[in-house]
């Protein structure tokens, strides 16, 4: 007679399988339904599932990630010669969060400036993705968990920021040492870079990200996120930036047309008034003259 395996134990090869090395409880609840389901064994209750929890950390099958309630690393073999990132950990915290601004400047290569603190967007249950891992029929029986805000992970600290629903878009899957994370693609994280250029290591890098996104980013993409944010000064900064560095699109006329005027009209908005001025864009163009002069040259080298 062949002994029925424990849930702990197909709880354990289940995730083996996977190759997976950072769980959650509610990762731990739906593998636990799933497989009670196939092997005929009582689905997960509150209790249950809080009785299999202490059984996996009491085998030293799964250790608690310091700082951070609810996520685990695997701790049996397979998984022990494997990196556990910051990133991961973070990712499972907040299934349906998005890497972002200075995070995903250094991943898509528009910064040198590395940076240690992880920039991460908060979303709403309502986001148009589900978490890692998992199919849309294991949310049938299930809600979409909430979201943790650890405020440091392995000796990062991390800078959370929220987004308008209908602003939660942009977003593609990254790998950090093999697991995936979402993150805000190229043209979202330039738009964003416009937007708060002090999550994205500040001007100078902000600057330097704009010339090194210019002949990599897709512009139809990138106009048409800035067209769905719908802000008239986002669309004059976006266009006179990149009509600097040599880039043409049928929407910038327009956009320069329907251009505000006043004090706010700055192409950096936290920065001061300046006398230098576009009149194409009604913009103050408050950056240093050294970057001025840095996005015209570069447009002159692409025309």
């Amino acid at each position: 007679m062949v002994r029925k395996r424990s849930i702990a134990k197909l709880i354990v090869d289940h995730f083996a399988d996977e190759r997976r090395i950072i769980v959650s409880n509610w990762r731990i609840e739906i593998a636990y339904y799933n497989l009670a389901v196939e092997h005929d064994f009582m689905p997960p209750d509150s209790s249950r599932l809080a009785k299999l929890i202490r059984t996996l950390l009491s085998k030293d099958q799964i250790r608690p990630v310091e700082g951070v309630a609810t996520v685990y690393e695997i701790s049996v073999p397979f998984a022990s010669l494997l990196p556990s990132p910051a990133e991961g950990i973070l990712q499972e915290a907040n299934p349906l969060g998005v890497f972002g601004f200075q995070s995903a400047l250094v991943y898509h290569g528009l910064t040198d400036e590395l940076s240690s603190d992880m920039y991460f967007y908060l979303a709403g249950k309502k986001a148009a993705r589900i978490p890692h891992g998992t199919k849309p029929d294991d949310w049938s029986d299930f809600p979409f968990p909430g979201s943790r805000r650890p405020g440091k992970i392995k000796d990062r600290n991390v800078i959370y920021a929220n987004t308008k629903p209908e602003w939660n878009f942009g977003v593609t899957i990254g790998y950090v040492e093999g697991i995936p994370i979402f993150i805000t693609d190229l043209e979202k994280t330039i738009v964003d870079s416009f937007r708060s250029p002090e999550k994205c290591g500040g001007i100078s890098s902000v600057v330097e990200a704009w010339i090194r996104a210019a002949d990599l980013m897709d512009l139809d993409l990138l106009v048409g996120y800035v067209e769905k944010i719908g802000q008239a000064l986002l669309k004059q900064r976006v266009g006179y930036v990149f009509e600097a560095l040599g880039k043409k699109h049928n929407a910038f006329d327009a956009w320069s047309k329907n251009s505000v005027r006043g004090s706010s009209a700055k192409l950096i908005a936290a920065e001061e008034f300046v006398s230098r001025y576009s009149d194409r864009w009604n913009l103050s163009l408050n950056l240093p003259e050294s970057m001025i002069s840095r996005l015209n040259n570069e447009g002159a080298s692409n025309s």
